[in-house]
């Protein structure tokens, strides 16, 4: 994201360290800085949505990382520095402010950066389609979750599309966050059945249930 001034950087990728801890081929690792200087020469402010390793991965590229204070001891891992936001904190990239909320549940310390003006959101891993969404970690609350996605819902006059992680299809209209809500609503009222799997992340293995619902997917 641009403004006059700065850019600002959403996350920088898997990175060696997670690729190491996950066994991803290190060979699909950007180089996040080197792709960022070719967009743009500005001043860059980094800021990870969460904690999660592939989202982290290229930190030390940057001189500091802003986080939310639930993961400065995870940024600690792949930052030389960090500094901690929280809701309602703001960047200011020259004639471009783009606001932190909080929207935890897939980790209890997810932000996403809200930028009014554009009528746009950055998810992190929130939302995605044709990726399933990861409530299974010990630490992910299924109840949480849905109320962070009612209160992007009801941002519906600041928002219009929505930018996640993953996913083949990127931006989504903010509409495509009340099918998943639908979803997790079902998995909560026990009103869907699933399959258990048995999934490999940086936490370890787990075990865990696929609930798979009109093309979308949620583990849990």
């Amino acid at each position: 994201m641009l403004g006059e001034e700065k850019g600002l950087v959403i996350d920088t990728g898997i990175g060696k360290p997670a690729a190491d801890a996950t066994g991803a081929d290190p060979a699909i690792c950007p180089d996040i800085m080197k792709l960022a200087k070719s967009v743009t020469d500005l001043p860059l402010i980094l800021v990870n949505t969460h904690g999660h390793l592939d989202h982290m991965g290229n930190n030390m590229q940057f001189e500091k990382a802003y986080v939310h204070p639930l993961d400065r001891k995870m940024a600690l891992r792949t930052s030389r520095e960090v500094e901690t936001v929280t809701e309602g904190d703001c960047f200011d990239l020259g004639k471009k402010l783009i606001e932190v909320i909080e929207t935890p549940g897939h980790t209890p310390r997810g932000i996403v950066l809200l930028d009014r003006e554009e009528s746009l959101v950055f998810v992190g891993d929130m939302f995605s389609e044709g990726s399933p969404m990861f409530l299974q970690f010990e630490y992910s609350d299924l109840d949480i979750y849905i109320a962070s996605t009612e209160k992007l819902l009801s941002m519906s006059e600041d928002i219009e599309w929505m930018f996640p992680c993953h996913g083949t299809s990127i931006p989504l209209p903010l509409s495509y966050a009340a099918k998943i809500k639908s979803v997790a609503e079902k998995i909560r009222d026990n009103n869907i059945s699933g399959t258990p799997i048995r999934l490999f992340t940086e936490d370890g293995p787990c075990e865990a249930i696929s609930y798979v619902c009109n093309g979308i997917t949620i583990y849990h």
